[in-house]
């Protein structure tokens, strides 16, 4: 990124943070004649953020950097093992995980507990780099 780049980005994230101040003084004074105001303003940010963005078309990876937010399960994850006579209709399986060959032995079909027709799978190294073998206590499970 340049420094052209760097201060238009900080130019746009000061205008981000303006109408951010904008929105709780009219929501405190109640000078909601001003909204529509500040709603076409803010229409004008984000167009002008989603062309900056646009400028980075082929620097992805900066990309998915600048989006990507961390999260940690709020809950356990039900999952089966795959065998060749699980029942795959409606189970999402990822272009990447097609082209490495699932499925296949050693991967996971997971659910949805609130919808077992939610299912999807997951890869055997995802899974056992990112899992881990659990004993629920009475009443954990949902």
């Amino acid at each position: 990124m340049t420094k052209q780049q760097l201060d238009n980005l900080k130019a746009i994230w000061s205008k981000i943070q303006q109408h951010s101040k904008e929105v709780y003084r009219i929501d405190y004074n109640g000078d909601f004649e001003d909204l529509d105001c500040l709603i076409d303003e803010i229409n004008d940010t984000a167009l002008e953020l989603e062309n900056f963005i646009g400028e980075f078309e082929e620097e992805v990876p900066w990309r998915i950097k600048m989006m990507t937010k961390y999260y940690r399960k709020k809950q356990i994850q039900p999952m089966t093992p795959y065998t060749p006579e699980s029942d795959m209709e409606g189970v999402s399986i990822s272009e990447t995980d097609k082209q490495n060959g699932s499925p296949k032995i050693g991967d996971m079909i997971a659910y949805n507990p609130l919808n077992e027709k939610d299912r999807w799978l997951i890869a055997e190294k995802f899974f056992k780099d990112n899992y881990e073998d659990i004993v629920p206590n009475k009443g954990e499970l949902k």
